[in-house]
C-alpha cells in the first residue's frame, strides 16, 4: 500500500478504479482545461523537449520506434501511448520500461490535487457550468504522464495523439518537430467526414517554423495538408517525395530497407512486421534526425530493437493486431494476402465498438477470411455479437459464422475451426484482443 498525500491508504488497484472512473466524462476536445490543471501542477510538460505523433493509424509503433531510437542515442526518453493492450502501465515508458505503480499512484494524486486547486472541486465529480476544472479520462493521463516524465527527468517525451490533434491534451505542448503517420477517415462524428476536415485538426500539432514530417499519403491527401502546414507556417515533409525508402523487403521478421532521408542512406530492418512498418520506421528516423540529430547507429538499432504488444504479433498459428478501423484492417488483409500459405484457412476472431465502421470493416474481412467468429466484451461501447451478426450477414453465409459472448471462447473457437495448419487471426478491437488474452476491458492491471 502506498500513503497518498492526503493522509489515506490507498493501493495501485484502488487508484486504477478511480483513474477509469474519469472515462463516464467521454472524450471532450479542448485544451482549456487540461492548461489549468498543468498551470496548477507547475507546467511539468515545460521541462523536456517534445514530440507529437498523430495520425489514423501507425502512433504506436512510430512512437516506440522513435523512442528507442533516441535511447540508443544516449538519451532518457518517456514514450506515451494510448491506449494499452495487456497493463495500464504500457501507457507510460521512460527508457523503454514501463512506469512503476507507485509512480502512476503518485502522478495521479499530484494530478488530482491540481485539479482540486485551479478548479475547487475533485476533478472526477459532476460540476456544473464555470463551477471548475472537471478533466476527462485522456486528459488526467496525459497530465500524469508529464509528471511522470518531470519526475524522471528525461529529456525527450513522444507523446502519441489520443484523438484529432488541434483540441487534444498533448498539444498543450511545444514541439520540436511533430510527425503524422497516415491520415484516413475515422472518428468523422467528431473530426468532420472528409479528409480536408480531419487533416485541418491532425495538422493543428505542427509549429510555426518547425518541420512537420509525414508518413505514406496520397497525393491528394499531400496537397490538403501542405495546404494546412503553410496557415500554420510549419514545414511539412513527405514520405515517397521529400524522403524515400527503396528496396524494401518484408518476411515473417520484419522489414528490410535502404532510407533516403536528409542527405543520408541508412540500412534498416524492421522487428515488427508489415510492409507499412517501413513508412512508420522511416517517419520515426527522420524526427530523430530532425530533433536530436541522430546518427546511423543510433537509428538503425533502435528501429531494430522496438518492438510492440499486437502489431501482427504471431504466436504459433495466432495473429494478434491491434487494427481497429478500416484504414488498418484494410492493411492488416494486404499483409496477410501477401505472405498466407498456399490454401490456408484463416479464420478470423472478431468484435468491435458499436462508433466503427463496422460494415466496411467486415467487408474487408471476408475479403481473405474462410469463417469468423464474432464476439463482445462487457462494455458500453462494444458491438452485441448480434449486431455484430446482423452486419456480417452480408458478407459471410451462415456457416462461415460462429457467435461467442466470452471473447476466450470465442479464440478457442477460432482455434478448432482453424485446426492445425490454419491461421486464426485476432483484431478489430484493442478492447476484445485485451479480453482474448485474460483481461477485462477498462481493468488492466
Amino acid at each position: 500500500m502506498h500513503r497518498l498525500l492526503f493522509g489515506a491508504e490507498m493501493g495501485y488497484a484502488l487508484v486504477l478504479e478511480k483513474i477509469y472512473a474519469y472515462s463516464k466524462f467521454g472524450s471532450v476536445l479542448g485544451l482549456e482545461r487540461v492548461r489549468k490543471v498543468a498551470s496548477a501542477l507547475g507546467n511539468p510538460q515545460k521541462g523536456f523537449e517534445c514530440i507529437i505523433v498523430g495520425g489514423t493509424n501507425g502512433k504506436g509503433s512510430t512512437v516506440r520506434m522513435l523512442g528507442s531510437i533516441l535511447k540508443e542515442c544516449g538519451f532518457s526518453v518517456g514514450e506515451y501511448y494510448s491506449p494499452q493492450v495487456l497493463d495500464f502501465r504500457e501507457r507510460f515508458l521512460v527508457n523503454g520500461k514501463m512506469a512503476g505503480k507507485e509512480e502512476i499512484v503518485r502522478a495521479f494524486e499530484k494530478v488530482e490535487r491540481a485539479a482540486k486547486i485551479a478548479g475547487g472541486r475533485r476533478a472526477f465529480e459532476r460540476v456544473s457550468k464555470n463551477a471548475g476544472v472537471q478533466l476527462t479520462f485522456f486528459e488526467l493521463l496525459t497530465l500524469m504522464a508529464f509528471e511522470i516524465f518531470k519526475r524522471r527527468k528525461v529529456h525527450f517525451a513522444i507523446l502519441e495523439v489520443g484523438l484529432g490533434g488541434r483540441g487534444d491534451a498533448v498539444n498543450i505542448c511545444e514541439p520540436v518537430v511533430s510527425a503524422i503517420t497516415s491520415i484516413g477517415l475515422e472518428h468523422t462524428e467528431i473530426l468532420g467526414n472528409t479528409i480536408a476536415k480531419i487533416a485541418h485538426e491532425k495538422c493543428a500539432i505542427g509549429r510555426k517554423g518547425k518541420f512537420l514530417v509525414c508518413g505514406r499519403m496520397d497525393a491528394k491527401t499531400r496537397v490538403v495538408v501542405g495546404k494546412e502546414c503553410k496557415k500554420i507556417g510549419t514545414k511539412p515533409i513527405f514520405f515517397g517525395k521529400d524522403f524515400f525508402a527503396s528496396n524494401v523487403r518484408d518476411g515473417r521478421n520484419g522489414a528490410k530497407f535502404l532510407l533516403n532521408a536528409m542527405k543520408r542512406k541508412i540500412c534498416i530492418k524492421t522487428a515488427m512486421r508489415g510492409e507499412f512498418q517501413v513508412s512508420n520506421a522511416s517517419v520515426a528516423a527522420v524526427c530523430a534526425i530532425l530533433a536530436a540529430d541522430a546518427q546511423e547507429k543510433g537509428i538503425k538499432r533502435g528501429i531494430f530493437d522496438a518492438k510492440l504488444p499486437a502489431r501482427m504479433e504471431r504466436r504459433g498459428n495466432l495473429l494478434f493486431d491491434c487494427a481497429h478501423n478500416v484504414p488498418a484492417i484494410r492493411e492488416l488483409v494486404k499483409e496477410i494476402k501477401r505472405t498466407r500459405k498456399r490454401g490456408q484457412k484463416i479464420v478470423w476472431v472478431f468484435g468491435a465498438m458499436r462508433d466503427k465502421n463496422i460494415k466496411s470493416m467486415l467487408a474487408e474481412v471476408a475479403t481473405i477470411a474462410d469463417e469468423i467468429v464474432l464476439t463482445q466484451v462487457d462494455l458500453g461501447r462494444c458491438a452485441t455479437v448480434v449486431e455484430l451478426e446482423r452486419e456480417a450477414k452480408g458478407f459471410f453465409t451462415p456457416s462461415a459464422i460462429y457467435n461467442s459472448l466470452d471473447a476466450q471462447s470465442a479464440l478457442a473457437a477460432g482455434k478448432g475451426r482453424a485446426g492445425a495448419s490454419g491461421l486464426v487471426v485476432i483484431a478489430g478491437s484493442m478492447y476484445v484482443l485485451a479480453a482474448v488474452r485474460g483481461r477485462k476491458p477498462g481493468v488492466s492491471m
